[in-house]
């Protein structure tokens, strides 16, 4: 007589190797089972790696990397259909994420821009109606309009910082950007 029934040969290791891809897919993290009685139970450790000073971009797919928390991107204007347009795109780039320890909250910080075609000037505006000082003023007023937004995780809101002439930091926060253009004013007009 058998030990096993000779279905087993075929269902066992197809039965093991469902146990084991459903183990993977649903992990229940490190469980301990007492094998005797008594003694107090073991907890298992942990090592968490301090993050680095540098600005990174947070992996967008990893089987073991806990999501953090990011900031989600404001709304950006874009170009209408005049010609030439009065709103211009808004575009950013550089943007990156840094983790805060012991937390899934990251802080961000992007640049963002609006460029004028030639012989015009950018203007740009965050709603109601604030700008920023990169905006300048008549003859000073520049085709290109950057500024640096930040934010955190923890709140979600990005900010625009500055510090005015006369020394002190000016905050805004952002919920959208918009940009306009219109014909450069030179040094002899107004």
């Amino acid at each position: 007589m058998s030990y096993f029934p000779s279905d087993c040969v075929m269902i066992c290791p197809k039965f093991l190797l469902a146990i084991f891809l459903i183990s993977e897919l649903f992990h229940f993290g490190d469980v301990c089972l007492a094998t005797s009685p008594g003694g107090s139970p073991t907890v298992p450790s942990s090592t968490v790696v301090p993050p680095t000073s540098s600005s990174t971009a947070i992996p967008t797919s990893s089987s073991t990397a806990v999501p953090a928390r990011q900031c989600p991107i404001p709304p950006l204007g874009t170009g209408d259909n005049n010609d030439p347009q009065q709103m211009i795109d808004v575009t950013y780039s550089g943007l990156t994420y840094t983790p805060i320890a012991g937390t899934q909250d990251t802080t961000a910080s992007m640049s963002v821009s609006c460029t004028a075609i030639d012989g015009y000037v950018a203007y740009m505006s965050f709603p109601p109606n604030r700008q920023p000082q990169e905006n300048g003023q008549g003859a000073d007023a520049p085709q290109t309009v950057t500024i640096t937004a930040t934010c955190s995780s923890v709140d979600e809101v990005w900010y625009y910082n500055t510090i005015l002439p006369d020394g002190n930091l000016y905050t805004e926060a952002i919920t959208s950007i918009t940009c306009t253009q219109s014909i450069t004013e030179g040094p002899g007009a107004g």
